[in-house]
């Protein structure tokens, strides 16, 4: 649990938020018992061991990649 709070003060952090707006938000703990709920899911259930990871059809990708790498695995899913 330590470990989420250090990490949604991170994110936080990196889009603007101060300490104090990161911390108000934990306090809703229901909001913040479905973000671990979510976490612990993504972990243990769907084998989530990187961001970003993307389910495409079933088809795991995980890491970071080119677009255009991404792009190639978007491409025979679109309509015409």
């Amino acid at each position: 649990m330590a470990q989420t709070k250090d990490t949604l003060l991170y994110v936080g952090k990196q889009h603007g938020m101060s300490e104090q707006n990161v911390e108000a938000c934990e306090q809703d703990q229901a909001q913040f018992d479905k973000l671990t709920a979510d976490q612990q899911y993504a972990v243990q259930e769907v084998k989530v061991t990187s961001t970003p990871t993307f389910f495409l059809n079933g088809v795991k990708l995980q890491g970071s990649m080119p677009f255009e790498e991404l792009e190639e695995h978007l491409k025979p899913l679109l309509r015409k």
